[in-house]
């Protein structure tokens, strides 16, 4: 029997453990395949002594962070334009002041993980892709582990899919120090591809997130089309973040240079000058900057805060700048994506979100979101 023939027959006996968690019966295959149950039941057993075949239990590591429906519709209540909200309940975070910010970045990954295993979820066995469509891809932890859990589900079988990376790399990394991972759009959707039955095509970006001068974009991509002439894309896939440790804004705007990549230089100053203002009015419940795919907006602080008007100015003025030397998705590209897909972890992302939710940034269809995070939204 030939070799192709002994991997199908193979492949095709556990071909309903993840939809029954049953093997496929002999009885069956023999039907299929044409063979006697006994050559079948030899054949199976020959192509796993020789390793043509092998069995590996892989930990759903969803399976532990059930999904919370209460808050769920509570949050479609309070944000009717979206579609679906995918809120999880994780471990409770540890207590703030009796832990280092180390253990807080942990914590933070692993509640990543579990959002990520539930938005993969989603993803392979909901209409989030079609056929044909274009997807654009953040940066990021949440992006990140949603397609790394991808690979644990069904194929995505929607044909014709183009990839479509969102920012160059800025060499953002993994917050688990022995994880040698860039969570950059380019290498998350080379690996983003794997998770399809049928081909994909990839646009990427293949240059620096802060180009130098002496820089140019070695081919033409999605970022750099000219706004009239840029696709539409059917949906994005994106991460928000908060100018915070971790961030990678804020860890390249530090005075630590053993965390700083020299790419950033030509705009480390501009970084260092916005830490120092945005310090002025960040406080255990307000942060005033958010990240949305490297793109960095000013958060509106709580009624009963007072921002004063010029020192708002000033906050714009440098995210502005900022912002224009980024190749990354800016207001005009956020317009031209019809639906976006958020995934956001923690409680000090809730009052980002919330502002991404209840502004014109983005066409925002389905958020992935923890417990705490929810919580937060429906209290603002």
């Amino acid at each position: 029997m030939r070799e192709r023939e002994q991997l199908d027959i193979s492949l095709a006996r556990f071909e309903n453990i993840r939809r029954t968690g049953t093997l496929t019966p002999l009885s069956v295959l023999a039907k299929r395949f044409g063979r006697d149950e006994a050559v079948i039941s030899r054949v199976i057993g020959s192509a796993f002594r020789s390793g043509l075949v092998e069995v590996r239990v892989i930990q759903d590591e969803g399976l532990a962070s059930p999904r919370r429906t209460d808050l769920e519709r509570e949050i479609l209540k309070k944000y009717p334009a979206l579609m679906s909200a995918i809120v999880i309940s994780v471990t409770d975070p540890p207590e703030s002041r009796a832990t280092s910010s180390e253990e807080m970045l942990r914590y933070s990954d692993y509640v990543h993980r579990f959002l990520g295993t539930a938005l993969a979820r989603e993803i392979s066995h909901g209409p989030f892709i079609r056929s044909g469509d274009h997807v654009g891809i953040g940066p990021g932890r949440g992006v990140y582990e949603t397609v790394r859990a991808m690979q644990k589900q069904a194929p995505v079988r929607a044909r014709d899919v183009t990839l479509v990376s969102l920012s160059g790399v800025g060499y953002m990394r993994h917050h688990a120090k022995n994880r040698n991972l860039l969570l950059d759009p380019d290498f998350i959707v080379a690996v983003m591809g794997e998770a399809f039955e049928y081909p994909v095509a990839l646009d990427l970006v293949a240059a620096p997130l802060v180009p130098g001068p002496e820089h140019s974009t070695p081919f033409r991509n999605w970022l750099s089309s000219a706004d009239r002439a840029r696709p539409t894309l059917d949906m994005a896939l994106l991460g928000v973040g908060v100018f915070t440790p971790g961030n990678r804004f804020y860890e390249e705007a530090s005075t630590v240079t053993a965390r700083q990549q020299p790419a950033y230089d030509p705009i480390r100053a501009a970084l260092q000058s916005l830490r120092t203002l945005s310090a002025k009015f960040s406080s255990e419940d307000y942060i005033p900057l958010g990240d949305l795919g490297y793109h960095i907006f000013l958060i509106p602080p709580p009624t009963d805060r007072k921002m004063e008007s010029q020192m708002r100015s000033e906050l714009e003025r440098q995210v502005d700048a900022i912002n224009k030397y980024l190749l990354s998705a800016h207001r005009d590209h956020f317009q031209a994506i019809r639906s976006a897909v958020l995934i956001a972890g923690t409680a000090p992302k809730a009052r980002a979100l919330n502002h991404l939710l209840a502004g014109d940034l983005l066409r925002i269809a389905h958020v992935c979101i923890d417990k705490p995070v929810a919580e937060a939204l429906l209290q603002l």
